[in-house]
């Protein structure tokens, strides 16, 4: 079986099934993933939950899982370039409160031949102080990042899991195409053409 990751419409489907009291053994199969891989997911959403009468049953939750989930995946990647130079740091705090830009702080360490035992680029240094490295430095002490927003629309989550399976998840033989009805989408002339 092939490993993919959860989506957040797996663990939906999740917890409808697991919620509604079906077996793992046959969640398992409907979701695409190794047994012992549901038990880890569910693991990961579980909470107490209230009911009517005032006592308490366990439940899984896809919201709980997928914020346990993204919140894991935040301590992927590389570790800061910067690493333990507060020297550094501080310099360019100091440099940045002073007026200079973030690639001037950086210009004016390099023609002045300030010394330190790291060095980083200007993206490096806008991709620092948008994450909040620096005490006193935020986007809006930048003379032209501060002023700028952002313009994009709200994505919008699912409350519930689609109806039927995913294309990814079709029979193999599908793909020969041997059968009556077998076709792609892209074969179907839609309202762009008349006629």
């Amino acid at each position: 079986m092939r490993y993919t990751q959860y989506t957040y419409t797996d663990r939906l489907k999740l917890e409808a099934l697991y919620n509604a009291g079906v077996p793992i053994k046959h969640i398992a199969p409907q979701l695409h993933k190794h047994i012992s891989s549901v038990y880890r997911e569910i693991k990961r959403g579980l909470y107490d939950h209230l009911n009517t009468d005032y006592t308490t049953s366990r439940k899984y939750s896809a919201h709980i899982a997928q914020k346990s989930a993204d919140y894991k995946a935040t301590a992927k990647g590389a570790d800061l370039k910067i690493g333990n130079d507060f020297e550094y740091l501080a310099f360019i705090e100091t440099l940045i409160l002073n007026g200079y830009s973030p690639d001037a702080a950086l210009g004016y360490i390099r023609t002045y031949s300030v010394s330190f035992s790291t060095t980083i680029c200007t993206t490096t240094l806008y991709k620092y102080i948008d994450m909040g490295l620096f005490q006193h430095i935020t986007n809006k002490h930048l003379l032209h990042k501060g002023k700028r927003r952002r313009t994009y629309r709200k994505v919008k989550s699912v409350k519930r899991p689609p109806r039927g399976e995913s294309i990814e998840h079709r029979p193999a033989v599908i793909n020969s195409r041997s059968e009556f009805g077998h076709w792609e989408m892209d074969s179907v002339i839609g309202n762009k053409y008349k006629g």
